[in-house]
C-alpha cells in the first residue's frame, strides 16, 4: 500500500505445543492441545457452537494468551500479540508464568488497517491486551471504536456487574463522573466512543438501549443461549432516535 512501510515476509508455519486455556479456571476448555501447519497448509476446524473454534483462532492470533504450552510461528517464540493497532508486547508463555518482551512493530499502522478500540477493554483486569491503548486520548483517526462487541457483556451489564469496585471507580475518574448511577454509566461511554478521534464509531443497540446482560448477544466458547436477542418493535422510539441524532449531530458524525 503506497505510503506504507512493507511488513516483514513471514513463512507461516503455526505449532501448537501442550497448549491449555480457560476463560474460567475450574473450566478448562484446550486441554494439551498439540497441532502442526505447515506453510500453505490449509485445515478446517471443525465443531458444534461452543466447542472454542473461535477461542483457537484467537489463542493463534494472540488476542488471548495460553494458560500452558507455547504457540510458535515459523518456529519461534515471537508470537506477535495484539488486539490493538500497536504490536508492542511479545509474550512467550510457559506453564510456569509469563515472559513479557516489549518489541517497537507497529503492524497495523504499517499494513494501513484501522485498528479496532474496544472501551471495555480500557478498564476490565481481565482483559489481557494493553489497556492504555483502549483509552479514548490514545486513539488514532486510522480506527474503529467500539464500546463493546457481540463478543463482550453489554456496557450496563459490563459495568454494573463484571467490573471490581476499583475498576469502576476507575472508570468514574477517567470521565469525571461521580454522579451518574451505575444503570446510567453507558451513556458517557456511548458519548466517549461518539467524540472519540477514531473515523469510525459502532456501538451495539444494546449498548444505546442501556440493556444489560439479559440482552449480551454472545459469549464466547458457549452454546445454546447465544445470539438469541432481538429488538422488539417499539423499543427504538422517536426518544431513543432522537437522543442519538443528537448524540451524532454533537460530535460531527453526521454525513454530509
Amino acid at each position: 500500500m503506497f505510503g506504507h512501510k512493507r511488513i516483514p515476509t513471514r513463512e507461516g508455519g503455526v505449532e501448537i505445543v501442550d497448549l491449555s486455556f480457560s476463560y474460567v479456571p475450574e473450566k478448562p476448555l484446550i486441554r494439551n492441545f498439540n497441532l502442526s501447519v505447515k506453510p500453505g497448509q490449509r485445515i478446517a476446524i471443525v465443531g458444534p457452537t461452543g466447542c472454542g473454534k473461535t477461542t483457537f483462532i484467537n489463542l493463534i492470533m494472540r488476542f488471548y494468551d495460553p494458560n500452558e504450552g507455547q504457540i510458535l510461528l515459523d518456529g519461534s517464540l515471537e508470537e506477535l500479540k495484539s488486539r490493538n493497532s500497536k504490536v508492542r508486547t511479545l509474550t512467550v508463555t510457559y506453564s510456569g508464568g509469563a515472559f513479557p518482551v516489549r518489541e517497537g512493530i507497529q503492524l497495523v499502522k504499517d499494513s494501513g488497517y484501522p485498528g479496532m478500540k474496544v472501551l471495555e477493554f480500557a478498564f476490565d483486569s481481565r482483559d489481557s491486551g494493553c489497556a492504555e491503548d483502549y483509552l479514548p486520548h490514545n486513539y488514532e483517526k486510522n480506527s474503529v471504536v467500539y464500546t463493546g462487541t457481540h463478543d463482550n457483556e453489554t456496557v450496563t451489564g459490563w459495568f454494573t456487574a463484571g467490573l471490581k469496585p476499583e475498576e469502576k471507580e476507575a472508570v468514574r475518574d477517567y470521565f469525571c463522573d461521580h454522579t451518574t448511577p451505575d444503570a446510567g454509566m453507558y451513556m458517557p461511554l456511548v458519548c466517549a466512543a461518539m467524540r472519540s478521534v477514531s473515523r469510525l464509531c459502532i456501538i451495539p443497540m444494546q449498548d444505546l438501549l442501556g440493556l444489560g446482560n439479559e440482552a449480551r448477544m454472545n459469549t464466547p466458547s458457549t452454546y445454546g443461549n447465544n445470539w438469541k436477542w432481538r429488538l422488539l418493535k417499539d423499543e427504538f422510539g422517536e426518544k431513543e432516535v432522537k437522543t442519538l441524532y443528537e448524540i451524532t449531530k454533537r460530535y460531527g458524525r453526521i454525513g454530509k
